[in-house]
């Protein structure tokens, strides 16, 4: 799968970073593992009446830079391209490995 980097968006210094931590309804997203704009975060859904456990699943994403410097999960439209959903961790460390080989230039820290 080849991607093409946004040099505009990829050279935009990261002003405010998405949380290592925070929570979107009823899901807490925990930040495991970094490098550059590819992110695995942990999340933790709040069990429900039909669901009684908590349900635990992993995403990996690219992240993007608005125009002021604020860096931004990719939207639905963009699941499959620039994120990714894995019921297990091991699921989501094979995706993040491949999203931060040198030829995608997603694992590069922006400055």
């Amino acid at each position: 799968m080849a991607f093409k980097t946004d040099k505009a968006v990829s050279a935009r210094a990261i002003v405010t970073p998405l949380a290592e931590t925070f929570r979107k309804g009823t899901t807490t997203f925990k930040q495991v593992k970094r490098l550059g704009r590819v992110i695995i975060y942990e999340l933790t859904s709040k069990p429900t009446k039909e669901r009684p456990d908590p349900m635990v699943q992993f995403e990996v994403m690219i992240t993007y830079v608005d125009k002021n410097g604020v860096e931004m999960a990719p939207g639905s439209s963009m699941w499959g391209t620039r994120g990714w959903t894995f019921s297990t961790l091991q699921g989501a460390f094979i995706k993040w490995t491949e999203m931060t080989k040198p030829e995608f230039g997603f694992g590069i820290a922006s400055s």
